[in-house]
């Protein structure tokens, strides 16, 4: 029902949009001679100013929220498998903290970092 409000609301403003002339909002007068009718006349040209830009913020909103997430980035999987120690598997963003965690998987399981050596770490993507 949300989106269905939303995307009514987005044509209709696409519709509006497109048929109005941009209102450009500029400084007013700064002496008091200023009569009711420029003043009423002001305040509706920044009403109409104010309306364009929440259509617009509408658009984008819409527009945002339709779009696909972005892709996955590349995962890299490093593996140390040792006879003595076992073996240990990470997958992250990037290769240097897929090796880390290994490293560190191994050291939190052995007590002795012998086992846990980086040049042993295999990766991939």
């Amino acid at each position: 029902m949300k989106k269905l409000l939303c995307t009514i609301l987005l044509f209709s403003s696409f519709s509006l949009f497109a048929s109005q002339d941009i209102f450009r909002i500029e400084i007013g007068k700064r002496d008091s001679s200023s009569d009711t009718q420029d003043l009423r006349q002001r305040v509706w040209m920044l009403e109409q100013a104010v309306r364009q830009l929440q259509d617009k913020v509408f658009q984008l909103e819409y527009s945002n929220a339709n779009r696909p997430s972005p892709v996955a980035s590349k995962q890299y999987t490093c593996t140390l498998q040792n006879n003595m120690a076992g073996t240990f598997t990470s997958t992250k963003g990037s290769m240097g903290e897929a090796k880390a965690d290994v490293i560190k998987q191994c050291t939190d399981k052995n007590s002795s970092n012998f086992f846990c050596k980086k040049k042993d770490v295999e990766c991939s993507e």
